[in-house]
């Protein structure tokens, strides 16, 4: 489901800078933009399984999955948004 090499390749092709002064990211920073593209990721694999999926205890178990992901992802989504962090194709 996870794979970091694709993810390190995605975060390779961004610069991330802060909005404030354009330095470079702190390592804790750099964490969380890392954990977010998992999520994003990771979101992405379940709505994509989610459609093949026929039987009703395997969606009710999606679905919750899904919504845990989410949760976590928006928590992810917020701290980027507290430490004005951006992210642009360089």
């Amino acid at each position: 489901m996870y794979n970091p090499k694709e993810i390190n390749q995605k975060a390779e092709k961004f610069s991330f800078f802060t909005k404030k002064n354009k330095k470079k990211l702190s390592d804790d920073d750099l964490e969380i933009v890392k954990t977010l593209e998992k999520l994003k990721f990771d979101l992405d694999n379940l709505y994509d399984n989610l459609n093949y999926i026929t039987e009703p205890l395997l969606i009710d178990s999606y679905i919750y999955e899904i919504n845990a992901v989410f949760m976590k992802y928006s928590y992810y989504l917020n701290l980027c948004k507290e430490r004005n962090l951006i992210a642009y194709d360089s």
